[in-house]
């Protein structure tokens, strides 16, 4: 190759990720210890879940998922963290459609998933968007709760 072409490769890397950078597909953080940890809690939750509140084949299902990701996380260095936060992106969606399948109206069970979902998305955010995005994001919602909570306490009051 020559210098001329790894310049308009270099380029083209700075462009896509001024574009990309803070979304899954250019990650900005890179601390996947957090998010390693929230997916060893969900396959300890997984096992914990009871028959009667989850599909055991919907159960296996997000574990192998949440397996390929831990298999992600462990050969970052060969695959990337985008590969990695994509992956997380798809094991969210999962846990969300099947907390509103959860069966039963064991309120422990629910609130251990509400949780666990919680930590995911957090620890998942953090890996997409690094530390001042996400500070900044928790920062915009909270006032935004603030907002809501007048609202409805005015109208209800």
């Amino acid at each position: 190759m020559t210098q001329e072409t790894l310049d308009h490769l270099a380029s083209a890397a700075d462009l896509l990720q001024s574009l990309l950078g803070g979304t899954c597909s250019a990650p900005t953080g890179t601390n996947l210890d957090g998010l390693k940890e929230s997916c060893d809690s969900w396959l300890e939750l997984l096992a914990q879940t009871p028959e009667e509140e989850l599909a055991p084949a919907l159960r296996d299902e997000i574990a192998a998922q949440i397996r390929h990701l831990l298999w992600l996380i462990e050969n970052a260095s060969l695959f990337g963290t985008a590969r990695i936060s994509r992956e997380a992106s798809s094991v969210i969606g999962s846990i969300a459609q099947a907390s509103t399948g959860l069966t039963g109206q064991d309120l422990q069970t629910g609130g251990r998933w509400r949780r666990g979902f919680v930590a995911f998305v957090a620890a998942s955010a953090l890996l997409a968007t690094g530390t001042t995005q996400l500070q900044t994001a928790i920062e915009a919602g909270s006032g935004v709760v603030k907002e809501i909570t007048q609202v409805v306490e005015s109208v209800a009051g």
